[in-house]
């Protein structure tokens, strides 16, 4: 194996035209690591306020970037198990999380990492944990009630796709906030649309008719948790900050508790068609800046992805 390899980084904070491809060292994996060798990195709006320093950073330049990823395991450190206790194997298949995960070789702790089942594409294992634990910290500051209506904000975004899915999967009446062009879209997913904009409360109030919300899951702020509050909404959570969710008496939460059950069970779903889950575009390495337009300016109808190798 070459000891060099190409890794995106980026010397200052600013728009994606800083990113780079620089070549770098390969490393070798320490106890309860492994080597994985990249086949997919998603792209998350969380990975463009780090690069703009909106989400600031102490790290010394030059930095890398990207924290989801799938590939295949090409080196494995001594004591190296998933989360199970079983061992990691080179060549096992593997998805999960890790640090500065855009370029052809990473290093991940063992046990942060899920084996790509049968049917999950490395594009849609390698863009998973990111949305999957936002969707699952959501539902898990408010479960999803056992009936009645319920209303998700952005509802055929990544992360609230997911939360209406379990929501339709459980039975519930998913009402969700989208553009006009995302009906259909929204409609598939078993999601009825109501057009997020001015006039929103009186749209969601004809959508409810004679039934009240159980409950509401923000991905947007505070146009959703304004209109749900205004038709007799109680039980709200938000991600979009606590300064927002405290005008509005909602539940803050974050991605802070990440869950490898959750990624492995989510993954199973997918492959075997019962959830969806989209992969709007792929990228090379080097189109990274590219991949990084589309994601911020695109509105793109699902995950942006940089496949390597």
């Amino acid at each position: 194996m070459t000891t060099l390899q190409k890794a995106v980084v980026y010397d200052e904070v600013g728009s994606p035209a800083v990113l780079r491809v620089a070549e770098v060292p390969i490393p070798s994996p320490a106890d309860e690591r492994v080597l994985i060798q990249v086949r997919a990195v998603g792209l998350n709006p969380y990975d463009a306020k780090v690069l703009s320093g909106r989400a600031p950073r102490d790290a010394a330049f030059p930095r890398g970037i990207g924290g989801d990823v799938a590939g295949v395991v090409s080196a494995v450190g001594a004591g190296a198990v998933f989360a199970d206790g079983t061992a990691v194997q080179v060549g096992d298949a593997v998805f999960g999380w890790g640090v500065n995960t855009m370029r052809e070789f990473v290093i991940a702790r063992a046990a942060n990492l899920v084996r790509v089942p049968e049917g999950l594409s490395f594009a849609q294992a390698g863009s998973l944990a990111t949305p999957a634990f936002a969707a699952n910290a959501l539902v898990h500051a408010l479960a999803l009630p056992t009936s009645g209506t319920i209303l998700v904000s952005g509802a055929t975004g990544m992360v609230a796709s997911l939360v209406s899915q379990w929501g339709v999967r459980r039975g519930l009446r998913v009402l969700g906030t989208v553009s006009a062009r995302n009906f259909d879209r929204a409609r598939a997913l078993g999601v009825v649309p109501v057009e997020y904009g001015p006039g929103i409360e009186g749209r969601l109030r004809d959508a409810l008719g004679e039934d009240s919300l159980a409950a509401v899951y923000d991905t947007v702020g505070e146009e959703t948790l304004a209109a749900a509050t205004a038709a007799g909404a109680k039980a709200l959570v938000t991600i979009a900050g606590d300064e927002v969710a405290e005008r509005f008496g909602a539940i803050s939460t974050t991605t802070t508790t990440r869950d490898v059950a959750v990624l492995a069970d989510l993954a199973a779903d997918i492959a075997a068609g019962a959830i969806s889950y989209d992969v709007a575009a792929t990228f090379a390495l080097s189109d990274v800046a590219a991949a990084f337009d589309l994601l911020e300016n695109g509105h793109p109808q699902g995950k942006v992805v940089l496949t390597v190798s």
